[in-house]
């Protein structure tokens, strides 16, 4: 059980990554959105948020087993969002089963790395009504692989540091 939540941690985490780098091609924001039976990325497109239905990759997905998200962001937000920011707050997304936690840690550069959840202190927010979409607080995008900061190592050296700082406070 705990194998098959690894599982769909991998696979969210590349599609994190997928869904960022679209956003950034384009050139409207991708949203993540969840229940407790599936999960789905919406696009911006013609002033409204519609579900993508041209990739194969970002459609609608069932989870292996049922599974709560929760998410720690600094700003509290709830919405998961790709989009042409180049750097953003790092955040977590818990995937949460009968079998355990784990989470995908994203430092704000583009990277989402799938590890043992970390405990957070303070009460949980239940979001088990298993049929209205939850928004997933994120990351307003970047650059694929967050190759763009190779291009002005000073400056964005900088914004790097404090976007890996911002990741320590949060535990990221």
């Amino acid at each position: 059980p705990l194998r098959s939540l690894e599982g769909d941690a991998e696979r969210l985490s590349q599609l994190f990554s997928l869904a960022r780098e679209e956003a950034q091609i384009r050139g409207a924001p991708i949203r993540f959105e969840t229940t407790r039976d599936r999960y789905r990325f919406v696009i911006f497109k013609d002033r409204q948020w519609r579900p993508i239905e041209d990739d194969t990759h970002l459609r609608v997905r069932e989870w292996e087993a049922p599974t709560r998200v929760r998410v720690v962001k600094s700003d509290g937000s709830d919405i998961l969002e790709f989009g042409r920011d180049l750097i953003e707050p790092p955040f977590r997304v818990i995937l949460t089963r009968p079998a355990g936690s784990i989470e995908i840690a994203a430092n704000g550069l583009g990277i989402f790395e799938v590890q043992p959840a970390q405990q957070q202190p303070g009460p949980q927010p239940d979001h088990d009504d298993g049929e209205r979409p939850r928004r997933v607080p994120g990351l307003l995008g970047q650059p694929a692989g967050g190759r763009a900061l190779e291009a002005d190592g000073g400056v964005l050296a900088g914004v790097a540091v404090a976007a890996v700082l911002a990741g320590q406070a949060l535990g990221v």
